[in-house]
């Protein structure tokens, strides 16, 4: 089995937020990220059902070949496309990227 990296986040959104118009971002993301970025392996998001989610409501994680299809994920038209409303919105999120070295 090859080696992969992993991006992880969550998210906490403001007092407010259009959950729906968020969560319509991260499908648009899960239906076309896999033809659009070279590498991305998986691509899934949810709510958080974690009675320790501290109010993080949504987490998403995205497997990859290696750590530069993470990198291309991020610089992405498609990752573009929600970055305005998601920082509009976000009071604060958490990532990391990991996989052995």
């Amino acid at each position: 089995m090859s080696e992969t990296a992993t991006h992880f986040a969550i998210f906490k959104w403001k007092e407010g937020a259009p959950v729906d118009a968020l969560e319509k971002l991260f499908e648009e993301q899960e239906a076309r990220i896999l033809s659009e970025v070279p590498g991305i392996r998986s691509f899934t998001w949810g709510r958080n059902r974690s009675p320790f989610a501290k109010g993080y409501s949504h987490a998403l994680l995205v497997i990859a070949d290696d750590q530069a299809a993470i990198d291309r994920y991020r610089a992405s038209d498609l990752r573009a496309r929600t970055r305005p409303l998601f920082h509009e919105w976000r009071e604060h999120d958490i990532s990391a990227d990991f996989g052995k070295l």
